[in-house]
């Protein structure tokens, strides 16, 4: 049975501890919380865009023709080996294709820095804004900052620190809404400033702030307790059905499984619910990003039979909605009009 992960994310690593000490699951285990099952859905490896090092946080762009992830696999800059959690240290990989099949990815030099790790993205409904996490950036606030990076028709602008949001501590996984009003991100800061040192681990919680008329944005205050728990709540992603997409370890025996919540007003969300298996399986499963058209999820887990550390899957969307029966078209008098 695997173990309760870790609760906090050093502050230079986009995805670090807070999952190294992930354990993997047993069969006992191995349905979503509650036992739900989503009937007949399979899930799919990626395949040769996965590796044997951690690929995770895959986002699709608007035509859903490149697939954006982050990886810590060796790659240009990062050839040493730093240690069991950061591997080579994380960057942005591009891969072309659609569905389920895509070409060998390549390191995305725009998303992506020599000078630091760089990954978990999030892009605005028209593609010309993208905000990642960068750790060490020399414009941060320390440790790991959320960056943006907007497109101004011939290229993109390099990513800095988005002001006001950022702390001193681990900041990561941005997700903006649709509309781009909203951002929501992970991280391990505390509600209140301490009034001494702190140290050890702390849990991570999803924090949310709005962007003004002016385009400010305003200081960040965490999801309520409905939300985040005593646990550690991580990659959140806004889906085109308005629901905010996350993992969350916080039930006993289990990693991280993928939930769903919706934003009501102001700081009202709505009771998390946990996705069916085999989306959540006994293993960890995270960085959920939903297609579209609704009817396919992407997501990554460290489930066994992959390349090696956690891979890139995909699966249906167990609440797609598909019509079935057939239309008949009839004139005001009730007699059949031919298609």
């Amino acid at each position: 049975m695997k173990q309760v992960l870790l609760t906090i994310i050093l502050p230079g690593v986009v995805l670090g501890s807070v999952l190294s000490g992930c354990s993997s699951g047993d069969e006992t285990t191995k349905n979503h919380p509650g036992g739900a099952v989503f009937a007949g859905a399979s899930v799919v490896n990626l395949g040769s865009i996965n590796s044997e090092w951690d690929d995770f946080a895959p986002v699709l762009n608007a035509t859903e023709t490149e697939l954006l992830f982050t990886s810590n696999r060796p790659h240009e800059g990062h050839n040493t080996f730093i240690d069991d959690e950061s591997k080579y240290g994380e960057a942005i990989f591009s891969s072309v294709g659609g569905g389920t099949t895509w070409q060998a990815p390549m390191l995305n030099v725009t998303f992506s820095s020599t000078r630091f790790n760089s990954g978990t993205l999030s892009l605005t409904a028209d593609n010309r804004t993208v905000f990642l996490g960068a750790s060490y950036h020399e414009k941060g606030s320390g440790g790991n900052d959320i960056c943006v990076t907007q497109w101004n028709g011939n290229s993109w602008s390099p990513p800095t620190p988005v002001p006001g949001i950022n702390s001193p501590w681990w900041d990561s996984h941005p997700a903006v809404s649709p509309d781009g009003s909203m951002l929501v991100f992970a991280s391990d800061r505390l509600p209140q400033p301490p009034t001494t040192e702190v140290t050890g681990r702390r849990q991570v919680d999803l924090w949310m702030t709005t962007r003004d008329a002016e385009g400010n944005w305003s200081p960040p205050v965490p999801l309520p307790s409905n939300v985040n728990s005593e646990a550690s709540e991580i990659s959140p992603q806004f889906g085109p059905d308005g629901y905010l997409y996350f993992a969350t370890n916080r039930l006993e025996n289990r990693g991280f499984d993928i939930a769903r919540t919706r934003h009501v007003s102001d700081t009202t969300w709505t009771p998390p619910e946990y996705l069916p298996a085999p989306v959540n399986s006994a293993y960890n499963d995270c960085f959920p990003f939903l297609t579209a058209d609704r009817n396919r999820i992407l997501f990554a887990s460290d489930r066994a039979g992959g390349h090696g550390g956690f891979d890139l899957y995909a699966t249906d969307f167990p609440y797609r909605i598909r019509l079935a029966g057939t239309v008949r078209l009839t004139s005001e008098t009730g007699t059949s009009v031919p298609a």
